[in-house]
């Protein structure tokens, strides 16, 4: 890599869990890195690292949500303005962190204007989620969408520097009353009639988290209209601010004057909110926008890394083409990569190259990382084209001119398309993909450790 280099922006290309906080932790070690910069996302974020803590000794496994998964390798964390927060969760996983012998909140800056997600978000996002019925979207439902649709629509929100108001408690309950009346006019809308638990298409319970395992849309909207819940939220929120650094856009452009940074992505380019497979996407952006946006403050040379299995995975509803249900799906899941309280089983299939080249259509990058190639069976597959009602295409639509078909339209080719497979050889598939996919490839993932990761 040029010596000019003083940024690596890690994006996933699928939809989520390429192994992009195993890469980030691997590229604070190996470029001696000072700082990771989160630039999408939130709380949902489940990037697995398995690692040492600093340079040396036994390797230990934590799940990064929110702290930025160069941690273990002694990165500080800055999450950007384009974060959406939830205060709970960031404790929680302090606490495990410290349990692991880290002091997490030495390491973190949080931005002043990063979206606040309350339990309010969360309790509206179930509930929405869980009256789609079989119309589901695949939410995690943790209240992320929820809080940034929030603030774009100009709806009550509470961005981190609110929390210095002395009207946030005001601003609070004017959230809570909004997300009530929401509730009632939803409810009032719909048809309960229909199974409200679906995963997949299937009418099996949705395995809920916490005391939701098996709430009812009643339920979940008396939890919303509890009065105590404001005064539990405001009285745990004390802790989190007395823990916390707050920075702005300022203090970045001045760390990244003075660090080599990893800016790390969440979630994958194929659930992006204008590129992606409607309604089955995210709120957020997940190409490289955000950091870009960021970084042109800052005339320093970066590199756009982006990351992919040597296999295709998906949590929650929602297209997967090359989707397999055999005993090779069964191997290819991993231990750390668990199935989602509200998302239902990881779903696998083989290597996808025709959403590979649509993800790089909207996503261009600078080379290609490739993880997980020790998991791919000796009969392992690669699809390299679809079989659709008109015939045989390599690529998604997206014409010369930049045009595509309408939201709708693409996911509905998408849904009808039937996998043309090829064989992959496990011994190269890193090389094989990345020729298929007509990008260099600079790295190249066999195991879970930094250990196992070899920079071309």
């Amino acid at each position: 890599m040029s010596p000019n280099v003083r940024h690596i922006l890690v994006c996933g290309l699928g939809f989520g869990d390429e192994g992009k906080g195993s890469v980030t932790d691997f590229l604070v070690r190996k470029f001696d890195a000072e700082l990771v910069v989160r630039y999408n996302g939130g709380p949902q974020a489940a990037h697995n690292v398995v690692a040492p803590i600093g340079r040396t000794g036994k390797a230990i496994h934590h799940c990064f949500a929110q702290f930025g998964a160069g941690t273990l390798a002694g990165a500080d964390t800055y999450l950007s303005e384009f974060m959406a927060v939830d205060p709970l969760a960031l404790m929680a996983e302090a606490r495990v962190l410290t349990q692991k012998g880290i002091n997490p909140f030495d390491k973190l800056i949080i931005d002043e204007e990063c979206i606040l997600v309350t339990p309010f978000h969360q309790l509206m996002n179930r509930l929405r989620e869980l009256l789609r019925g079989s119309q589901r979207h695949g939410s995690c439902g943790m209240g992320v969408g929820e809080a940034i649709l929030d603030m774009e629509r100009s709806r009550p929100g509470v961005r981190l520097r609110d929390l210095m108001s002395p009207g946030i408690v005001t601003k609070l309950q004017e959230l809570q009353d909004f997300k009530i009346d929401e509730a009632s006019k939803l409810l009032a809308t719909t048809d309960l009639k229909e199974p409200q638990a679906v995963i997949n298409g299937k009418t099996d319970r949705v395995e809920m988290d916490s005391r939701h395992q098996s709430a009812t849309a009643a339920e979940i909207v008396a939890d919303l209209e509890n009065p105590a819940l404001l005064r539990i939220f405001l009285e745990r929120l004390v802790p989190f601010l007395e823990s916390i650094r707050i920075g702005n856009r300022n203090d970045l452009i001045d760390m990244l004057r003075k660090k080599r940074s990893i800016f790390e992505g969440a979630q994958g380019v194929l659930l992006d909110r204008d590129a992606g497979f409607f309604p089955y996407v995210t709120p957020s952006r997940t190409t490289f926008a955000n950091a870009l946006e960021i970084l042109k403050h800052n005339s320093d040379e970066f590199l756009r890394l982006g990351v992919l299995r040597g296999y295709m995975t998906r949590h929650g509803a929602g297209p997967l083409v090359s989707e397999i249900d055999t005993p090779s799906s069964q191997d290819l899941k991993d231990e750390h990569n668990h199935d989602g309280p509200w998302q239902g089983a990881l779903r696998v299939g083989w290597f996808d190259a025709v959403a590979g080249r649509y993800a790089l259509s909207v996503s261009e990058v600078d080379g290609l990382a490739i993880s997980n190639i020790d998991r791919l069976p000796r009969d392992a597959r690669i699809c390299r084209a679809y079989r659709v009602p008109s015939g045989k295409i390599s690529n998604l639509p997206l014409g010369d001119s930049g045009k595509k078909p309408g939201k709708s339209e693409l996911t509905q080719l998408v849904f009808e398309a039937a996998p043309i497979f090829a064989p992959l050889d496990p011994v190269r598939a890193a090389e094989q993909i990345s020729e298929e996919l007509n990008r260099k490839l600079l790295l190249i993932s066999n195991g879970p450790g930094p250990e196992n990761k070899t920079w071309l």
